[in-house]
């Protein structure tokens, strides 16, 4: 009966995700990221700031959708800043019952003089089952790894493809990609994650 209750609670938070996903929505953006090198040495430190605006685009489909965003992106070290505006498009389209295509683009016009750096990405999900999707994109995406791969716009250009499993206790993520780079090296990428939620007695104590 635990189990029951659980599950049914779960069931209708999803539900109700769902049921907001449809409504027109303004997001704020703020995030802040960094990485330090040898001996403590700052790589990078990355902000945004902005907002975003997501609309529906089916009533019937939780998951169509158009969003577009602005926002300012400054990238620094001890030694030098990059900063500019940031703007992004996107657009998710059910085109079946079971198949979900993706398109996002952003540009990033930074302040130093050269060419803005673009990103581009471009999907496709399919459901195969009642808890699982398969995945695979295409993607030209810019490394922000340090202020020198941003002077270079150094870009990556490859695939990335994926399952995942979702449940009302837990769900579980795999991906994998591989990438060429515009400096003429080659990026691999394989990950997993595992998401289990507590059970309704420790919830409640």
């Amino acid at each position: 009966a635990l189990t029951e209750r659980t599950t049914h609670r779960l069931a209708e938070e999803l539900l109700e995700r769902q049921r907001l996903a449809r409504r027109p929505s303004v997001v704020g953006i703020i995030d802040s990221r960094s990485a330090d090198g040898f001996a403590g040495q700052r790589l990078i430190d990355l902000d945004e700031r902005g907002f975003a605006v997501r609309i529906p685009t089916s009533n019937t489909h939780a998951g169509s959708h158009l969003f577009a965003g602005v926002r300012r992106m400054e990238a620094s070290n001890s030694i030098t800043t990059y900063a500019g505006p940031r703007v992004s498009f996107g657009l998710s389209q059910a085109v079946s019952r079971t198949a979900v295509l993706d398109a996002r683009f952003s540009r990033w016009a930074i302040d130093d003089g050269g060419d803005a750096i673009t990103q581009a990405v471009g999907g496709l999900t399919v459901k195969t089952s009642d808890r699982w999707r398969a995945s695979a994109s295409v993607e030209r995406e810019p490394l922000f790894e340090n202020l020198q791969t941003i002077d270079r716009r150094i870009v990556a250009t490859g695939f990335t493809g994926g399952v995942d499993r979702e449940s009302p206790m837990n769900s579980l993520r795999i991906r994998a990609g591989r990438h060429s780079l515009s400096d003429d090296n080659t990026r691999q990428r394989a990950g997993a994650t595992f998401t289990q939620a507590l059970s309704e007695r420790l919830i409640d104590t």
